[in-house]
């Protein structure tokens, strides 16, 4: 299954010594790229642009202050995460930008074991590029909340169950 080669490229140019040859021999190099872009950009620009924190980041940070253990609203690990990045980082922004994306981030990486598992390690890299076209992973990012904070433990739940 990794003999995969896209549309249109013909199997031989895979074996030149180009930059995209090298990437498409080693998947993690790609992977660790979109992950790094991801976290930059979705980091600094809404850092740069944003007037205020999003709403559920507001609440986090509230709910997070009391470090409750339990409340009828959810579990309080998103919570507990933004107070921590608060005490440890002080009054500034990004923290919360930067968490988001780390959640992100560690479930492409999660998707990806995932899909190698299954597909291979072309195809599964093909999947997880494909991730960010999803609006779930592109606009609403910035926005920590428990849907971010729980996404690589359902991740890393199926991978685990699959390799079970």
């Amino acid at each position: 299954m990794d003999r995969w080669v896209p549309a249109g490229l013909p199997a031989v140019a895979l074996d030149s010594s180009s930059f995209w040859s090298a990437l498409l021999r080693h998947p993690w190099g790609l992977l660790a790229l979109l992950c790094l872009v991801q976290t930059l950009c979705w980091t600094v620009v809404p850092t740069l642009i944003d007037p205020a924190p999003p709403g559920d980041v507001v609440a986090g940070f509230m709910w997070g202050r009391e470090w409750v253990l339990l409340t009828y609203k959810h579990p309080q690990l998103p919570g507990w995460l933004l107070e921590a990045s608060h005490l440890l980082t002080g009054s500034f922004r990004w923290p919360q930008y930067l968490l988001a994306q780390l959640t992100i981030s560690a479930t492409f990486v999660l998707v990806y074991l995932l899909a190698r598992d299954m597909l291979g390690q072309r195809r599964a890299l093909a999947a997880v590029l494909l991730m960010p076209s999803v609006y779930f992973f592109g606009w609403p990012t910035p926005q920590f909340n428990h849907d971010y904070a729980q996404m690589p433990f359902w991740a890393a739940i199926c991978w685990l169950l699959w390799r079970a």
